[in-house]
C-alpha cells in the first residue's frame, strides 16, 4: 500500500450521473479547499481510496454527498470515485470515497432466479449495477447458463 498526500490537484466532485456541480482546489482563492487529505493506493495503483477533509461552511460543501463522484488526475493517471462515507462535524466535513473497483464490494441485490439461460452480459442487466464498468474480453460470450 503506498499513500500519498495530493494537496495541489484540482479535484471535481460530480453527481452520479456525471454532471460536474463543483471543484475543489488548493490554489484558487475563493473555492473549496482541502486538507488532511491522503490517497491510498492498494495492488499497484489498480484499487484505491481517497479521504480528506474540507470546510462545512463551504457553500459547494453541500454537493460531497453520498453516492456523488469525485475525479481528479495526480502523476499522470486519472482517478475517479463514488463517495461512500461523509461526516460533518463543527468546521470540518470529511469525506471518503472509493475506487469504483472497490465500489462493486458496496453492491447489494435481491435473490435472483433467471427466467431463461442467459449470457453473463444479460446476468449482469438484470441486475441493475450502476453500468460503472465495462466489459472487456468476453472469453464466455457464447455461453448461456441458467442460475438461481
Amino acid at each position: 500500500m503506498m499513500d500519498y498526500s495530493i494537496d495541489y490537484v484540482r479535484i471535481a466532485v460530480l453527481t452520479p450521473h456525471d454532471e460536474v456541480v463543483a471543484f475543489l482546489d488548493n490554489k484558487v482563492e475563493g473555492s473549496m479547499f482541502y486538507y488532511d487529505d491522503i490517497l491510498h493506493t492498494y495492488l499497484k495503483g489498480s484499487s484505491y481510496t481517497f479521504e480528506f477533509k474540507t470546510f462545512t461552511g463551504h457553500e459547494d460543501a453541500k454537493y460531497l454527498v453520498e453516492d456523488n463522484k469525485i475525479s481528479f488526475k495526480y502523476k499522470d493517471k486519472g482517478y475517479y470515485l463514488t463517495i461512500m462515507n461523509v461526516e460533518k462535524g463543527g468546521q470540518d466535513t470529511t469525506v471518503m470515497a472509493y475506487g469504483l473497483n472497490l465500489e462493486l464490494n458496496n453492491e447489494m441485490v435481491d435473490a435472483y432466479t433467471s427466467p431463461k439461460a442467459m449470457s453473463l452480459v444479460e446476468y449482469i442487466n438484470a441486475l441493475g449495477f450502476e453500468k460503472v464498468f465495462t466489459i472487456g474480453v468476453n472469453e464466455v460470450s457464447n455461453k448461456s447458463i441458467s442460475y438461481e
